[in-house]
C-alpha cells in the first residue's frame, strides 16, 4: 500500500491531472497531422496546408481549453469523484501551458 501513496498523490494533484489533459489534446492534433502527412496522394502543397491547419489549431488551444481540458474539468467537479479530495500540489507545478502551446506553434512554422 505505501508504495503507490506517491502514485496516488499524483492522481489527486490537479496540476497533474490537467497537464495530462493537454497532453492528450496535444498529441491528438499531432497523430492527425502525421497521419496525414503519411497519405499516399499527398503533395508539398496539401501538406503545407496541413501544417497550417495544425497551427491554426494549436493557436486556438492557446486562447482556449482543448476537449479532454474540458472533460476533466468537468469530472473533477462531478458527483462520479466526488469521494476523491482533488489537491492543488505545488510541489508539482503544472505545465507552462501557454509557453508550451507557443513553442509547439513557433517550431510548425518553422517546418513551412
Amino acid at each position: 500500500y505505501e508504495k503507490y501513496l506517491g502514485m496516488a498523490a499524483r492522481l489527486e494533484n490537479v496540476y497533474f491531472i490537467t497537464d495530462l489533459a493537454l497532453m492528450i489534446d496535444i498529441l491528438n492534433e499531432i497523430s492527425l497531422l502525421s497521419n496525414a502527412l503519411k497519405a499516399s496522394k499527398i503533395d508539398i502543397i496539401k501538406a503545407e496546408k496541413l501544417v497550417i491547419r495544425s497551427i491554426t489549431a494549436f493557436q486556438i488551444l492557446i486562447k482556449k481549453k482543448g476537449i479532454y481540458e474540458r472533460k476533466v474539468d468537468e469530472l473533477i467537479t462531478s458527483e462520479t469523484f466526488k469521494n476523491i479530495k482533488f489537491v492543488e500540489n505545488h510541489q508539482f507545478v503544472g505545465l507552462p501551458r501557454e509557453r508550451l502551446l507557443e513553442n509547439i506553434v513557433t517550431n510548425l512554422q518553422k517546418r513551412l
